[in-house]
């Protein structure tokens, strides 16, 4: 272990052991910073037996002195006073039964609790459950009750189904209101597209006024392209056009409905026509859009509808309604 300078050879003659104790939590949060996975930074994410921290130590200076011939030197040097103690957990003996959907008695539980070794003082109907610190795996009630049904026999247990009781399931104001965008602008002949949720830092701040650095980016982005949560809905919308206008499809009529992710009530829908491609009378886009702000205005009493004019050749109209919920 270590380099050059500090491994062993044929030539050491001192060595100097050291048995420790590291926190999990922190082990784990370096190995993923540095991308440094070992096994002993697996061992010690998972925890270790504290207790067991002298005793590993003892033994492994005994085999030393058993198989290499070495001579022990007296004396552990150590950097503290930690002593490992024993946890209580306290459970009901109804948690236990609900949990596993058993009809449990106390003696039982008692008796499961004895065989592995806890100590159990009962008051009323709750398990005070001391456990040693060689099962330093177990320090919530979940615990107890998993080592319960461990115990038990999981093929004890029986397979019984959840009990729910039958309800009419309705649409939320949000969801009603989609649905009804949808069958309206589906029905004039338009397309829903589905646009990434990811995009670049600068495409995220089009068609806005916020900086760049409000953005929520990923810390470990698949490519810069789908780096960066987006803030509008437009943006995608484009490059979904661009795409169409490269291969030969100039004839589009689009709808996207979506949040910004900005501000999660602040939702979007937003509707797309290219009126020079697009083989609709005018009247009938005209009436697309009435019809729209007319159901809209059923569930949105204050609501604000803009319309972004484009010169160029991808599109020229957009509608953009905001809705706050």
């Amino acid at each position: 272990m270590g380099g050059k300078d500090t491994e062993m050879t044929v030539k050491t003659t001192t060595v100097a052991l050291e048995s420790a104790i590291f926190q999990g939590t922190s082990i784990r949060r370096t190995s993923q910073k540095f991308n440094l996975r070992s096994e002993s930074s697996a061992r010690f994410e998972k925890g270790t037996k504290q207790a067991d921290v002298t005793t590993a130590l003892d033994y492994a200076a005994a085999m030393i002195v058993e198989l290499a011939g070495g001579q022990l030197t007296s004396g552990i040097v150590s950097s503290n006073d930690f002593t490992a103690k024993d946890v209580t957990v306290s459970i009901t003996l109804t948690k236990i039964n609900r949990s596993l959907g058993l009809t449990l008695n106390q003696a039982e539980v008692v008796a499961i609790f004895d065989r592995l070794g806890f100590t159990t003082t009962v008051t009323d109907e709750t398990f005070d459950v001391t456990v040693p610190p060689r099962r330093w795996d177990i320090a919530i009630e979940a615990d107890l009750i998993e080592e319960v049904a461990r115990i038990y026999g999981y093929d004890n247990i029986p397979n019984t189904l959840p009990q729910a009781g039958s309800t009419i399931g309705e649409l939320t104001k949000a969801q009603q209101l989609a649905r009804d965008v949808r069958t309206t602008l589906e029905g004039a002949g338009l397309s829903e597209i589905i646009s990434y949720s990811l995009t670049t830092a600068e495409k995220a701040v089009q068609f806005t006024k916020l900086p760049t650095e409000h953005l929520t980016a990923l810390a470990m982005p698949m490519s810069e392209e789908r780096s960066t949560l987006r803030v509008n809905l437009i943006s995608g919308i484009l490059d979904i056009v661009h795409y169409n206008l490269a291969r030969g499809n100039d004839s589009l009529a689009l709808l996207k409905l979506g949040k910004s992710l900005l501000n999660l009530t602040m939702k979007q829908i937003i509707v797309l026509q290219n009126y020079h491609k697009l083989p609709l009378h005018s009247l009938v886009k005209r009436m697309i859009f009435t019809r729209l702000k007319v159901l809209l205005k059923r569930y949105y009493f204050n609501l604000t509808m803009s319309v972004l004019k484009q010169t160029n050749r991808l599109l020229n109209c957009i509608l953009v309604v905001q809705l706050v919920s």
